[in-house]
């Protein structure tokens, strides 16, 4: 695996020899575990100590589909937020989401909705029942949301001071009614990649926090999206190129 990410590495380095220099790295230990359907179960519970049943799972699953989820919709999940139908996913510090939010004819970017840990049938945030993230939205340069597992996940109990669950189970994800959503894939992860803020990463140069993504290209020196997969050259608004490895 490393040999190969070398020799795609030397292959950017004659490309964008332009662009300006680069190092490599070795792969980090911490790739990341993707998201996949068959990580959801029903479960005998609700809380940190439920086990996975073997019963059959009835669930949308919308991720990494062509067309982008509807206004509304249920990307991932059912559509009545099952509460005893997740992904246990207490083993992990972040899940990361690549796709993108349509926008309106405001500027107003559509964001997800990731529903959390409900306790209780119909539970919400509002009452404490539920734990909803929707303020978030796909970052314009790693077209990733990244959310913390460990803090993120706040219940607001009435009467009670807001804390953070010890748990993570991902129960839905839905569209906003505001536009479209278009998620790609998610990962999970311990140590975030570095091109994420984090301290792993598959291979980058320099760092260029705080300037702007002008173009991203893959190995070949075709241009791609931002979020593509596999070795992928970033040239900043600066002029400095950073080379990384998305998985």
């Amino acid at each position: 695996m490393n040999t190969t990410i070398k020799s795609l590495a030397m292959v950017a380095v004659a490309l964008f020899a332009g662009f300006g220099s680069a190092s490599a790295q070795e792969e980090s230990a911490d790739e990341g575990v993707e998201l996949t359907k068959d990580m959801f179960h029903v479960w005998d519970g609700l809380t940190k100590d439920a086990m996975p049943t073997d019963e059959h799972v009835y669930m949308e699953w919308n991720v990494g589909a062509e067309n982008p989820s509807a206004p509304g919709s249920v990307i991932l999940g059912t559509s009545t937020v099952a509460e005893k139908i997740y992904a246990d996913l207490s083993d992990y510090h972040y899940m990361v989401v690549y796709g993108e939010g349509s926008t309106n004819d405001k500027g107003e970017v559509a964001m997800p909705r990731f529903m959390f840990n409900r306790t209780v049938k119909d539970g919400q945030q509002a009452n404490g029942g539920m734990i909803e993230i929707n303020n978030k939205a796909f970052d314009k340069n790693t077209g990733a949301i990244v959310l913390d597992l460990k803090k993120d996940l706040v219940r607001t109990v009435p009467g009670e001071e807001p804390a953070a669950d010890d748990f993570a189970h991902l129960v839905t994800i839905k569209a906003s009614w505001g536009g479209t959503i278009l998620i790609s894939s998610i990962y999970l992860y311990n140590t975030l990649p570095e091109d994420l803020g984090g301290g792993a990463t598959g291979i980058k140069n320099v760092n260029v926090a705080n300037d702007a993504v002008v173009a991203t290209f893959n190995a070949a020196g075709a241009k791609v999206a931002a979020n593509a997969k596999g070795l992928v050259i970033k040239k900043f608004q600066n002029g400095k190129v950073v080379k990384v490895m998305n998985k």
